[in-house]
């Protein structure tokens, strides 16, 4: 037999099945921003947590896709960082994910073996006593998914420690993308594209919600998906106008009015789109007149879209063509950024929520009509703003009517 008879968690034998998206260097850079900016706000470490289901920010930092147990990159004040993980089984390290980071210091335990946070409370501590952090103020990343117990352990075994939530900090540098990312985004939102049509083509009368979510999922995963969000919008009928609904096996029916709503992960990145239209291309009139002020509202929002202008003004815009058109009542403007993450800056939810849009930021814009027992209207896109206005990342054709 050929190759060695375990896997190995030396760096020489980690970096040579390494895959990142990004080069090393970008990784490199965004820990020296976030390293200076946690200087200005007066951290001595930022501790970046994920887990299953959560791991966009280990995605950003360290390109680690946690899918077991609790995982935390330690970035000191001065330094390189260091990944604690337990999402390691079998005692075998490299079929854990750890060669799919370029972080060179990586602290483990098995996760199977564990009954508890002990031995990865035990990882940290060498950490912090090798960084003198026992006495820091940490900011955590994560704290708001973080599992009771790990924090609690966290607080018990560091009690001169100060931990406290540095989500700010962190979305100071994560809320403008970088070139590289700008690019990877436009990828994905081609992923995505493949997903809408897709549900287009199949979305046909006697076909199934399951059916076409089975449609998308197939043709995004074929375009290079590595993970789904779920659940997977697909509804069509009566309750369209609910929105996020899972699939069901009721059959589609012409004049019906359908809701999609996709966010595939590409390379460790999201983004969020959705299409609204009658099945067999033929709608009431009501159904079409929702439509067409939700694309009317998308539309004047874009053009309204540029750097220094603030995200609330955008909103209110939109909110005002619904009430011009009679239907301000059903309506909701809603937007969030993208990226690593689902949510992130800016969070454009709420009246009193002020965001200034600058160049580099990424959200899905979705302003839409919701009329129950008649459906949804919404074209939600991922918008690039640019140093002189906004940019549609091209996904799918926008009006399906």
């Amino acid at each position: 037999m050929s190759g060695e008879p375990r896997a190995s968690i030396d760096w020489e034998n980690r970096e040579k099945w390494m895959e990142l998206p990004f080069p090393i260097a970008e990784y490199e850079t965004r820990i020296s921003k976030l390293q200076e900016v946690m200087e200005q706000d007066g951290y001595d470490a930022l501790l970046i947590h994920g887990m299953p289901s959560r791991t966009g920010a280990l995605r950003y930092v360290a390109n680690f896709n946690s899918f077991l147990g609790n995982s935390l990159v330690i970035i000191p004040r001065g330094g390189d960082p260091v990944l604690v993980t337990e999402t390691v089984f079998h005692g075998e390290p490299m079929h854990a994910m750890l060669f799919t980071t370029w972080i060179k210091d990586v602290r483990w335990s098995d996760f199977p073996a564990a009954t508890d946070v002990g031995i990865f409370i035990s990882r940290m501590k060498d950490v912090f006593v090798e960084r003198n952090l026992e006495k820091g103020r940490l900011g955590i990343v994560g704290q708001r998914w973080m599992p009771w117990p790990l924090m609690k352990a966290m607080e018990d075994s560091f009690p001169e420690a100060s931990f406290t939530s540095a989500i700010d900090t962190y979305q100071k540098i994560t809320a403008i993308k970088s070139p590289l990312e700008i690019q990877l985004m436009r990828e994905a939102c081609l992923v995505a594209g493949a997903g809408l049509k897709a549900a287009y083509e199949s979305a046909q009368p006697g076909v199934s919600e399951f059916e076409v979510s089975a449609e998308i999922r197939y043709a995004m995963a074929k375009a290079g998906a590595e993970e789904i969000w779920d659940p997977l919008s697909v509804v069509a009928g009566p309750k369209a106008g609910y929105k996020h609904c899972s699939p069901s096996l009721r059959p589609m029916e012409a004049g019906d009015m359908i809701f999609v709503d996709i966010s595939p992960i590409y390379k460790g990145y999201i983004v969020d789109v959705a299409r609204t239209w009658p099945i067999g291309g033929t709608g009431s009139e009501e159904a079409i007149k929702i439509l067409d002020t939700a694309l009317l509202a998308s539309d004047e929002a874009i053009k309204a879209i540029k750097p220094g202008v603030n995200a609330r003004d955008v909103m209110e815009l939109t909110k005002k063509i619904a009430a011009e058109a009679g239907l301000g009542d059903y309506f909701h403007a809603v937007g969030h950024g993208t990226g690593s993450t689902k949510f992130e800056v800016p969070i454009m939810v709420g009246e009193n929520n002020d965001v200034i849009l600058e160049a580099g930021m990424v959200f899905s814009l979705e302003p839409m009509i919701t009329v129950e027992n008649v459906g949804t209207g919404v074209e939600e896109d991922t918008i690039l703003v640019t140093e002189t206005g906004a940019e549609i990342l091209p996904c799918f054709e926008r009006r399906l009517w």
